[in-house]
């Protein structure tokens, strides 16, 4: 047997290793996965331009995922409608929810047209302290940071009741972090602001990088949230969990192919493949936690 041959069957070798590590390490600490009925899909950024995070899609690569979705037959639900539905044991059936974390002003240029266009519906979270401006957690690659939707921008996309608004706090900060003051600022300022803006109280909140604990579910209920938005699901608990509702976030690597993995429409046995890349891109997120943290503290 030659080198090369020796190089191509160690590579597979090596390769066919570590999916076993893999497959055995994912079933082990998350035990059996499947994709729920009703799945629902996380955005950020709908975009052409490129940043370090990962979090966008370009437009393009957007509206072929919507487009599928729309042709996959799947019903498409607003967030609180279906959750509403859980909470009274209903049955929703099957079908796909569409949110988008921290507001974008890419999602009013990018998402919105083709939102409207294919008639399909989706909640927003906004980050308050951020309304028309940009941001300091973010990591862009050129001509500066990435801006918010502004509240004129938010009120025509709520017209029509197609985009509904929730939030994601006043200045997306770790809340797990925040003494109890601060943490009660973030729910309730943020909370009273899109009320003011936007005519209608938010009802779900989505935790900033997706982190949560005992304390910040509790504070949630007691400032007026019936729903808590996670990013993943933590090992042993429910996706439906009210205060962690689970979701399953999309990013620039994941494709139509993905998607339909994804939504339950396609090869079954790669769905724990997709969980698991989920979880861990999901982990940098972390990093960009620390990013903030180390601006705010530099400026005081």
């Amino acid at each position: 047997m030659t080198a090369p041959d020796w190089f191509v069957l160690s590579f597979g070798a090596g390769l066919l290793a570590l999916v076993v590590f893999l497959r055995f390490y994912h079933r082990r600490r998350y035990g059996t996965v499947r994709p729920e009925p009703v799945v629902i899909l996380t955005y950020h950024k709908v975009q052409n331009r490129p940043e370090l995070g990962g979090t966008w899609l370009t437009v393009g690569a957007f509206r072929r995922q919507m487009e599928f979705i729309r042709s996959s037959g799947l019903p498409v639900l607003h967030l609180t409608d279906y959750l509403d539905t859980l909470g009274r044991k209903g049955d929703a059936g099957r079908g796909v929810v569409l949110t988008f974390d921290d507001g974008y002003e890419s999602v009013y240029t990018g998402a919105c047209p083709v939102l409207r266009e294919l008639g399909l519906p989706a909640t927003v979270f906004l980050v308050t302290g951020y309304m028309g401006r940009s941001n300091d957690w973010d990591q862009p690659l050129a001509r500066g940071a990435f801006r918010h939707l502004s509240w004129t921008q938010a009120r025509e996309m709520a017209v029509g009741g197609l985009v509904r608004f929730e939030s994601h706090g006043v200045t997306h900060r770790d809340l797990t972090a925040l003494d109890d003051a601060e943490l009660e600022r973030e729910l309730r300022e943020s909370r009273a602001a899109i009320t003011a803006e936007l005519g209608r109280a938010p009802e779900a909140f989505s935790y900033p990088f997706g982190r949560f604990d005992a304390r910040l579910m509790a504070a949630l209920r007691e400032t007026g949230y019936t729903y808590g938005i996670a990013v993943t699901s933590r090992p042993g608990w429910s996706r439906r969990t009210p205060m962690a509702v689970a979701r399953t976030g999309m990013y620039l690597t994941d494709g139509v192919g993905a998607l339909a993995v994804r939504l339950g429409l396609r090869s079954p046995g790669r769905y724990w493949a997709e969980d698991l890349n989920n979880r861990m891109i999901n982990r940098f997120t972390l990093l960009s936690a620390s990013v903030q943290k180390g601006r705010r503290s530099r400026h005081g």
